[in-house]
């Protein structure tokens, strides 16, 4: 990935070092003055989606005649 502290975060993912480079050349000849980066990831972290049960239940005359359990998988909020 390509960076500027004075410019977007960085979004595409570059297959090769030199890649990399001919892009963070490329951007440098096109914003005179500003710096760019190429970065590597040196770590991942991923946290697992939480899973969630629901069930939907159906009521009559106050009783309970049927109940339908299903997982749905929900990302864990975001911590600020």
């Amino acid at each position: 990935m390509v960076y500027s502290p004075s410019g977007e975060a960085p979004t595409k993912r570059h297959e090769t070092d030199e890649k990399a480079r001919e892009e963070a050349r490329r951007l440098a000849i096109k914003h005179p003055g500003r710096e760019f980066f190429v970065l590597q990831a040196r770590t991942r972290i991923r946290v697992p989606l939480t899973e969630i049960e629901m069930t939907d239940l159906e009521f009559y005359d106050g009783g309970l005649i049927r109940s339908a359990a299903f997982t749905m998988r929900y990302p864990l909020p975001q911590i600020h």
